[in-house]
């Protein structure tokens, strides 16, 4: 039998792909803002009227539609991440949008709704969110309009721990991304992007 810890040297190993250390060690990533104008035009009309749910025990193929809110839509790109399962990472993923509205959505019953029920109200905008009715097992669940949000602010929270699969754990490093003008039609926008202290 023959053993080595790897404390002792090489002896005779070649390092491939790893290397040996006496201690801690730390690695930087890149993380990046992307900020998006999702509006219901060309490809992005299916944020309108695709988003469905299967809401209905009765009637098992049937499906109700709602609609994504249009706006500003803000994603953390953190390249220490090589894949959005954030089944694996809670709150980390290589590019995950933002939440605007990060409180969980629950049903009737007091379950949580999905994380793609939750990323309907998204985005940043002057406009009060539409709601959402939708049904759980013919259950009638309704979410209230809530007030636009036009203010990102990484020193904030945007990640829930009660709801790992949703919401994002954002850097505090003081950027701020604020919505300050949207056309009538809301195709143009006009942010100011700042770090705050």
């Amino acid at each position: 039998m023959f053993t080595d810890g790897a404390e002792n040297g090489d002896n005779g190993w070649t390092a491939s792909g790893f290397s040996r250390i006496t201690g801690k060690f730390s690695k930087d990533y890149d993380q990046h803002y992307l900020v998006e104008n999702r509006q219901y035009v060309s490809y992005d009309t299916t944020l309108k009227t695709g988003p469905y749910n299967f809401g209905s025990a009765a009637r098992p193929d049937w499906v109700e539609h709602y609609a994504n809110q249009n706006g500003i839509l803000i994603w953390l790109w953190d390249s220490s991440q090589s894949d959005n399962n954030v089944a694996n990472h809670p709150g980390q993923g290589l590019i995950l949008p933002i939440d605007a509205h990060p409180a969980p959505l629950k049903w009737n019953d007091g379950t949580l709704m999905r994380p793609r029920f939750q990323a309907y109200d998204d985005t940043f905008r002057f406009e009060r969110t539409t709601g959402l009715q939708l049904h759980k097992a013919d259950a009638l669940t309704k979410i209230p309009s809530e007030r636009g949000v036009t203010v990102f602010n990484d020193r904030n929270s945007y990640y829930d721990q009660s709801n790992p699969y949703s919401g994002v754990k954002v850097s505090n490093t003081g950027t701020q991304i604020q919505v300050l003008w949207q056309s009538h039609n809301e195709l143009e926008a006009l942010i100011s992007v700042k770090r705050t202290k």
